[in-house]
């Protein structure tokens, strides 16, 4: 009897690790991970919103579109990530063209594979032993610029190590960073969560967008109300207001 209840005890803790770990998977399959209250605190220890902007923008950006070498018989307009330009691309020119600021593609030297299965399989191999891919080019004015605009496709629910690989080249203390995201499900997930561990305490992290691919068509609109509402103005308004 004794026995009975033993084994009976042990499958019943089983099924509970087993509902636990798929209740975790659908939440990421329908939007994101929760975060627990110890890292929201730390989310918005370090996650402010600062009026008034001023200070040199660099935009830098990760895009799948810009990191592979595409087959002259692939179908691109059907492919499961993106368009040419990538959306992650595409979201960084309409910052661009609204506020200014160099914009600046990061590029590992060992492309990913065009094939967008295989990309993401590598994505989350990469994830799960912590590579840093190593990056074509090097900004070296870096120190000039105060406000960094990141911008990244939401990978295996984070960030795509090259954008860790990018953090981790340059000395981001007292700069302002604004994450940007382009995915097909999940939103940012844990990327902003993620590249906050990885700057330093004294960085400022603005509330970031992120648009599905299935929205892109409004991007412009989004990104708009997203610049005002972290205390950008359209470049062109700006310069009406001091002329």
């Amino acid at each position: 009897m004794k026995q009975k209840i033993i084994i009976i005890a042990f499958f019943v803790s089983i099924l509970t690790i087993l509902y636990v770990y798929y209740s975790k998977n659908s939440a990421i399959a329908d939007r994101q991970l929760p975060i627990d209250k110890t890292e929201k605190e730390i989310v918005q220890s370090k996650t402010g919103n600062l009026a008034g902007m001023n200070g040199k923008v660099l935009i830098a950006y990760f895009s799948w579109a810009d990191n592979t070498v595409f087959n002259q018989n692939m179908d691109v307009l059907s492919s499961a990530s993106s368009t040419i330009p990538g959306n992650t691309a595409v979201m960084a020119q309409l910052i661009n063209s609204q506020i200014g600021g160099e914009l600046y593609p990061i590029k590992v030297k060992e492309a990913y594979p065009y094939d967008y299965d295989k990309c993401l399989d590598r994505a989350a191999n990469e994830k799960i032993d912590r590579v840093r891919p190593e990056l074509l080019n090097t900004i070296n004015n870096f120190d000039d610029y105060d406000i960094i605009f990141l911008g990244f496709p939401n990978w295996c629910y984070t960030a795509p190590m090259a954008v860790f690989s990018f953090i981790e080249q340059y000395d981001f203390s007292n700069k302002t960073v604004i994450p940007f995201c382009s995915h097909g499900t999940g939103g940012v997930a844990g990327s902003v969560k993620d590249i906050i561990a990885d700057l330093p305490s004294t960085t400022e992290v603005l509330p970031a967008i992120d648009i599905n691919r299935d929205d892109m068509g409004n991007a412009e609109t989004v990104i708009s109300a997203w610049l005002d509402s972290i205390g950008f103005q359209n470049k062109e308004s700006s310069s009406g207001k001091n002329s």
